[in-house]
């Protein structure tokens, strides 16, 4: 009897294992099912959300290409004949984009464009499986005569910098690489290269026009960098990389009895008269900008002994011409305001030592659309800043020697940087009207946009300002 009721003991205890392992097993089972299916769930609703980011995307490219080629479109997709543009249609997923009436600022100078992106799946569902909007700010940019000019230092552009506003004019040779760019294919620019640059090594004699067989040929294109636009240069026979016009034979100008590119004189700025204006000087203590938020004003015809920095989303007003005879820092989200005063008359800001722009500063043009002339003078010679001429060796020599630098998101669509004897270099989302050195330098990923608004001339076109996910 002892045996067999510890045998029941013992079935019974089995059976309690086998119910709770069984039991375990279905809960699991449950459970990875479950997973399974949230999985599967989330998956879906990841391929429905980038289904309808692509989809909006591509409207956005769309809309943009359309304003480019006539800023009136209306975005409304009138052409057509319906509101909505199928991108893709696979069966059992369907995308989709909407432009909704481009909306234009009251100054003709800023469009608002919205696309809405939509994905449906399945292809026939009526109802969209993810939504996702765009919103694209473009702002007008008109070209001038040149956006950038360069002395005998040249051009060097790295990366995916960018010139899309204004002809190219370069005393010296043009180095492109990467993914660098100059025009667009829907605003082709004029780019002239006169290849001052010998003799090689420098001496006296430098700058003067090489011949073939004195240096590689003056435009050098790497990797998938590209010009859009006519180019002509003096001894170059590579059109490579040259595209909507391309290389060109001799100069393009018939009226001048030659076939060569001609050199340019840079601008011309008086700078003993700017100096003998002087009325008012600060030191640089007095003039710096560091404390948030305070507004300072800078009266016309100053004089600046020292360096100068300014930062902390501080606003300084500029009523004139002024001359810092140190450094000038314009950094951290500080403003520089040409004052309403002014009219269209351009204020110079003239500095001997190195002007840095940096960390979304910006230099702000008045209600007129009238930004600034920066102006450096130093130079490697024993005369700098003074020097009432540089050549020969010191002129090569300074074309490496770096005075302005704008960085990081700093800004000044309406102002014209000047490089006198030195470098200029852009990089990081700079937006500048334009460019002038003995050396020009773009580089890095940022697009760099160019052109000095010129109202009622020149060419509009537009550029994407900020392009940001709206939420839904």
């Amino acid at each position: 009897m002892k045996f067999f009721k510890k045998l029941n003991q013992q079935s019974g205890f089995t059976l309690l294992l086998l119910v709770g392992g069984m039991t375990f097993i279905i809960f699991t089972g449950v459970a990875i099912t479950q997973l399974i299916v949230n999985t599967y769930v989330i998956a879906n609703k990841d391929n429905a959300n980038l289904l309808s980011q692509f989809a909006a995307d591509a409207g956005a490219d769309y809309a943009i290409q359309h304003i480019g080629q006539d800023e009136n479109w209306d975005g409304t997709l009138a052409e057509l004949g319906y509101a909505e543009e199928t991108l893709q249609n696979s069966g059992n997923k369907r995308s989709t984009f909407e432009v909704e009436p481009v909306v234009t600022n009251a100054d003709q100078d800023q469009k608002t464009v919205t696309v809405i992106g939509r994905s449906y799946v399945p292809a026939s569902a009526a109802t969209p499986s993810a939504v996702r909007t765009i919103e694209v700010k473009l702002r007008v940019v008109e070209e001038g005569n040149f956006s950038v000019v360069t002395g005998v230092g040249g051009l060097t552009m790295r990366n995916s910098s960018k010139i899309v506003g204004g002809a190219v004019f370069i005393n010296g040779r043009l180095t492109m690489s990467n993914s660098a760019q100059i025009g667009l294919s829907v605003n082709p620019l004029r780019v002239d290269v006169a290849n001052q640059s010998c003799p090689n090594p420098p001496s006296i004699a430098f700058p003067e026009l090489c011949n073939d067989g004195d240096y590689d040929e003056p435009i050098s294109i790497s990797n998938s960098a590209t010009i859009y636009g006519d180019v002509y240069a003096n001894n170059q026979s590579n059109g490579a990389g040259m595209q909507d016009g391309g290389l060109q034979s001799g100069d393009g100008d018939l009226s001048d009895g030659d076939d060569i590119v001609n050199p340019q004189i840079l601008p011309d700025h008086d700078r003993n008269a700017q100096k003998a204006a002087v009325t008012t000087t600060w030191t640089g203590l007095q003039a710096s900008c560091t404390v948030n938020n305070l507004t300072k004003t800078w009266p016309a015809n100053l004089h600046i002994t020292g360096d100068v920095v300014a930062s902390k989303k501080c606003k300084i007003i500029v009523e004139g011409d002024v001359w810092i005879d140190g450094n000038l820092n314009v950094t951290q989200s500080a403003v520089l305001s040409v004052a309403d005063l002014l009219g269209n008359d351009r204020p110079v800001i003239m500095v001997d030592g190195r002007v840095d722009m940096g960390n979304s500063s910006l230099l702000e043009a008045n209600a007129l659309n009238t930004g600034y002339d920066v102006i450096t003078y130093k130079s490697t010679a024993a005369c700098s800043p003074d020097c009432a001429d540089v050549s020969g060796v010191d002129l090569y020599n300074s074309a490496s020697l770096n005075t302005i630098l704008i960085d990081n998101s700093a800004a000044a669509s309406e102002t014209l940087f000047y490089a006198k004897w030195s470098d200029v270099t852009m990089r990081n989302g700079a937006s500048i009207g334009a460019l002038v050195g003995n050396t020009v330098t773009l580089e890095q990923s940022a697009i760099v946009t160019f052109g000095a608004s010129a109202p009622g001339g020149g060419t509009r076109f537009w550029v994407v300002d900020t392009y940001q996910r709206v939420p839904n």
